[in-house]
């Protein structure tokens, strides 16, 4: 019967995150962050009321020790790493790329944990496994690389009408000038100014033009950011997920939710504007050229052991 649940469950998990990904694409207009503390606090409380009616009526007190401070600091690792940092570039992805691709890069996911699990848990990995994780790379790279097609926006057609009036504007004056300048009252300073509106409607039109060619350019560097975030964030999840199986033994699944789901939610909550000392200044500096001072660098590095000191020698064991 645990068997027949598992498989229940297995195919149904992805049809919710596929459903989850849809409605985040089509209705969600705030930022990766914000939505990362929404989901983290609320799911947090619903763990947290399940886990204890499990504890309490079906499963009852445990004799065993399960709570440990090694079990725990090593969920609070995972949290950070699969929900903090893994969840905000993850979310990053999906606002650049879409949920369609999101999906597919997301299906390198367990082909990644069935080799962490080799390497790390001493779990032996099959060779279907292996030929399907090259098929899966294979349908990643021609989803990734597929170009999408372009429907123009309102704004597209603004500046297209725009720029077809300065073209108009341009061609009517150049034709105007060449009428006048046939006559024979035509003085010079009218040819000159008829000179310099001709030049300024070819300024109007070199600037369209320049401006539409540096948003394309813009979209290709959002595109392979959006990317990066994607896989960036199947090899945090994993690594957080490898992280839950080792140190989740003996909880059930909503206790081992409500300790990352409730650390990761309380740790958004009090850094606020911050997403993770540990990479939002690189990441600052790489993409935005914003150059962290000497004080931040030290705040960040105080926070990233404040987390490591928390996490393994933060709870004393009974």
């Amino acid at each position: 019967m645990s068997f027949v649940l598992g498989v229940i469950s297995a195919l149904t998990a992805p049809f919710l995150v596929v459903v989850g990904f849809i409605v985040w694409d089509n209705h969600w207009n705030g930022t990766a962050f914000a939505l990362n503390m929404y989901k983290c606090n609320m799911t947090a409380i619903g763990f947290l009321i399940v886990s204890i009616f499990v504890r309490q009526f079906i499963l009852g007190p445990s004799t065993e020790e399960i709570f440990t401070s090694q079990k725990i600091g090593g969920l609070m690792v995972s949290s950070t790493i699969g929900i903090l940092i893994g969840d905000w570039v993850w979310l990053e992805g999906m606002r650049l790329l879409g949920s369609r691709k999101i999906i597919v890069v997301d299906s390198l996911k367990p082909f990644l944990a069935a080799f962490l699990g080799e390497v790390f848990l001493d779990e032996r990995l099959e060779r279907g496994a292996i030929i399907g994780l090259i098929l899966t790379v294979l349908g990643v790279a021609l989803v990734g690389l597929e170009k999408e097609d372009h429907h123009p926006t309102k704004s597209d057609k603004d500046e297209e009408t725009i720029e077809s009036a300065g073209v108009g504007a341009g061609t009517e004056i150049f034709n105007n000038e060449r009428t006048v300048l046939t006559g024979k009252d035509k003085d010079v300073q009218q040819q000159q100014q008829q000179h310099q509106q001709r030049q300024s409607s070819k300024v109007v039109v070199d600037s369209y033009a320049q401006q539409r060619k540096n948003r394309g350019k813009q979209s290709t560097k959002e595109f392979i950011y959006g990317l990066v975030m994607a896989i960036l964030n199947v090899v945090l999840h994993t690594f957080g997920v490898l992280l839950t199986k080792k140190y989740g033994v003996g909880m059930t699944t909503f206790e081992i939710n409500l300790i990352r789901f409730g650390f990761a939610g309380i740790s958004l909550l009090l850094t606020l504007e911050s997403i993770g000392p540990l990479y939002s200044l690189p990441l600052s500096y790489i993409l935005q050229g914003d150059r962290p001072t000497v004080r931040a660098c030290f705040g960040a590095a105080l926070a990233v052991i404040g987390i490591i000191v928390l996490s393994f020698k933060g709870i004393t064991e009974s």
